[in-house]
């Protein structure tokens, strides 16, 4: 066992007593030499408990060992978990493993068997539960577009992101075409399974990449699935407040049932008061029809049931989950929210949670239940939501500290100064639209627009939003939408930057979630991930109408943000999307014309250098290396 891990702890938030434990993956510094690639691991519980954990690297020292190491293991309980490099013993506990034949990629753990194609009609050629087969046709569950569907899709390409004894993930890329092999949007499917959890999550990452076309109108994007069921099906959910007494009740419905997310209602809420099945004569003063619901949704038969569920269904409005005889969808733009502009180069990624329980879990008839804080079926939302592991933990500030990660040496200490505390506190938050494609941001609150700025001088692309001079009377807020183009923050740099600083000063797990969410914007929506444009081209135009509307140059790229991000949960985009700023930079200084633009004692060089530093020091490629000492040479 190696000495040097004993501080290495990491703080989790809650546990499940379940014996493979809740689903923990966090991102751990370590010092040089500590561990090496291969190295075994495991967790120490707050009980004393051995704890199976495996470990994935993330960042290297020069001497090759493990820099940053994203963990995983299975939580049973809250509290300190220390890990352990080289354990005299490892514990046991159910495995998943993987295997691939002739294109198709086999996930097998004790609870779930799932073949994912490389060719043919569907992504899943199987799917089974507890020895019991869920899909009836290769197909039955496939990610759409309108008319254009990965039914009709040939081919596609499949990554291993991960696979150890505890948790297998898969990332599948591919094109949503139609019928005739016309290509609408491009995608990512993410898979993840973890030993003992009979659930999976679904990274649904959709891309408009499409050339020669400034936007593209969409109808729908789902996530559609039709289940092996009985004929005979129900819907389950839940009231959320039921009778006079506005209790929480479980709804199960044989028709039909939608459950939005939408602007009308600050809750999810049942589509239509009818399908609630409530036979109530309310009062008026309790503002009948009482739809407000949970996010989640389930379609069964008298013996087996699956549930699904939406990550940021209220954050990232509009969503809708409905489900009609054995079908069951998770709509990400519903049709009802009417049409959708995608702007070339956007894209969006949303987790979807499909979670298979057994009958004892789901709930007993139409039983009333308490009115408690966390009002749901026993087991179904907990199950739901126990691949979203995001914000679960978070490492303790003093061995961040003492790894010297990221500067945090230099760091105030947690806990040392009130006053500064509480200051920082109230700073290191967002007020953030609960809308699709603004959610991570916020609103810069400027009094003029950038047409206002030498706009004789600065023609429009073609197919930019007309901006007007100024604003409107009054300090602009995003309920002025209809009136002006907002100018955006740029989060690229500060805010993820702040936020992954300060999680790492103080190990508050509540912070991952606006973490999570402005470093997602950054990648989805800031960065251009196609253009026809040559400058704007897998990169993060500045302040702009729609996010990404006017140029793109070196002073607004950046990487730092990003990168702790990366080293922090392993987001794989995070360094995708660091690597390509990087990219972009040197090509941007590579050209004659624009080098001579941008080369001075000024920003663009000045955003450059940190940019190139933190890629050269996290990744250590050294593409990047000859432009950054170009540059501080003629700084210095």
């Amino acid at each position: 066992m190696h000495e040097d891990s004993t501080g290495c702890v990491i703080n989790v938030a809650y546990g499940d007593t379940a014996a493979c434990g809740l689903p923990v993956s966090q991102g751990v510094p370590l010092p040089r030499g500590m561990m090496c690639p291969g190295d075994r691991l495991a967790v120490v519980a707050p009980g004393g408990e051995w704890r199976p954990a495996a470990g994935r690297p993330l960042a290297q020292w020069p001497d090759g060992s493990v820099r940053w190491l994203l963990v995983s293991f299975g939580a049973r309980e809250a509290g300190t978990h220390r890990l352990v490099v080289n354990p005299d013993t490892v514990p046991t506990q159910p495995e998943v493993r993987l295997t691939q034949v002739d294109g198709r990629w086999i996930i097998d753990s004790d609870r779930l068997h799932m073949v994912v194609c490389e060719a043919g009609p569907g992504i899943l050629g199987e799917l089974v539960c507890d020895g019991v087969p869920r899909l009836e046709h290769p197909g039955d569950l496939c990610l759409s577009v309108d008319d254009a569907s990965t039914r009709y899709e040939q081919k596609r390409t499949v990554q291993v992101i991960e696979s150890s004894p505890l948790r297998v993930r898969l990332r599948v890329s591919g094109q949503l075409v139609e019928a005739d092999g016309t290509c609408r949007l491009h995608y990512r499917l993410g898979i993840e399974i973890w030993a003992g959890w009979p659930a999976v999550r679904l990274d649904c990452h959709y891309f408009n990449l499409q050339r020669g076309v400034p936007s593209m109108t969409v109808r729908r994007i789902a996530l559609d699935s039709a289940w092996r069921l009985a004929a005979q099906t129900h819907r389950h959910f839940i009231q959320r407040a039921y009778g006079v007494f506005n209790v929480s009740r479980h709804v199960f419905n044989p028709g039909r049932v939608a459950i939005v997310a939408d602007f009308d209602r600050g809750a999810p809420s049942v589509e239509d008061p009818a399908m609630l099945l409530d036979d109530v004569d309310y009062p008026f003063y309790l503002n009948p029809p009482l739809v407000d619901t949970h996010d989640w949704l389930g379609v069964g038969d008298a013996d087996r049931s699956v549930y699904l569920r939406i990550q940021d269904f209220l954050a990232a409005r509009p969503n809708r989950l409905v489900s009609e005889g054995n079908r069951l969808s998770a709509e990400l733009w519903p049709a009802t929210a009417g049409t959708l502009d995608l702007p070339q180069g956007r894209s969006r990624c949303q987790a979807v949670f499909l979670a298979f329980p057994g009958s004892d879990m789901v709930g007993a008839g139409t039983a009333k239940l308490s009115n408690a804080p966390v009002q749901a079926p026993k087991g179904v939302a907990a199950l739901l939501a126990a691949l979203q592991h995001e914000g679960r933990a978070a490492v303790d500030p003093d061995w961040v500290a003492h790894c010297r990660a990221f500067r945090q040496e230099h760091a105030l200490p947690t806990g040392r100064h009130f006053r500064i505390e509480s200051n920082l506190r109230s700073l290191v938050r967002l007020d953030m639209p609960c809308t699709k494609f603004d959610v991570g941001d916020t609103d810069s609150h400027y009094n003029s627009s950038y047409a206002a700025i030498n706009a004789s001088k600065v023609p429009p692309l073609d197919g930019a939003p007309a901006v007007p001079r100024f604003f409107p009377q009054g300090r602009p807020t995003q309920t002025y939408l209809d009136l002006h183009e907002p100018v955006w923050t740029n989060n690229e740099y500060d805010v993820i930057h702040a936020l992954a600083a300060e999680l790492m000063r103080t190990g508050r797990c509540e912070l991952w979630n606006t973490l999570r969410l402005s470093a997602r914007h950054t990648i989805e929506v800031d960065f251009l991930h196609y253009s026809d444009h040559r400058w704007l081209h897998r990169a993060t135009p500045a302040h702009s109408a729609r996010h990404t509307t006017t140029g793109a140059y070196p002073s607004h790229f950046w990487t730092q943000g990003l990168l702790e991000y990366y080293c922090l949960s392993g987001d794989p985009d995070a360094l995708e999307i660091a690597l390509a700023l990087g990219d972009k930079t040197l090509e941007n200084f590579g050209d004659p014309e624009l080098r001579a633009i941008h080369w001075g004692f000024n920003r663009e060089i000045g955003w450059a250098v940190l940019l190139l530093a933190c890629l050269v020091d996290v990744t250590g490629e050294a593409r990047f290396r000859p432009l950054l000492d170009e540059m501080v040479d003629y700084l210095v």
